[in-house]
């Protein structure tokens, strides 16, 4: 049985929480082929790449899990880039490439 690709879309916020999920769903036969991943150096070029990467792996994916949890006391926190990468899927979605997705 082939395994599910999945891409994790977050807030940076919660790298704690998405590296537990990570293992989580790889423990359950999935393949996490994208998740935030915290980087060093400077902001603006090093964002650039993992954005563009972070997109790509959209196109690729075939579930997208949206860690929503508690920030600033919102529940079900999405944020502007996560919200992007919804709206971007959804694109996807009508252009005939199904996406699941898992919030």
């Amino acid at each position: 049985m082939k395994k599910e690709k999945i891409v994790i879309c977050s807030s940076m916020s919660f790298l704690e929480e998405i590296n537990q999920w990570r293992e989580k769903l790889e423990k359950n036969n999935y393949t996490v082929i994208k998740y935030p991943e915290q980087f060093a150096g400077e902001f603006l070029p090093n964002y650039k790449i993992e954005f563009s990467d972070h997109y790509r792996k959209i196109t690729e994916t075939d579930i997208l899990f949206i860690l929503n949890i508690k920030k600033n006391n919102l529940d079900g926190y999405i944020g502007a880039s996560v919200f992007a990468e919804i709206a971007f899927a959804i694109g996807l979605n009508r252009a005939g490439n199904k996406k699941k997705y898992f919030a």
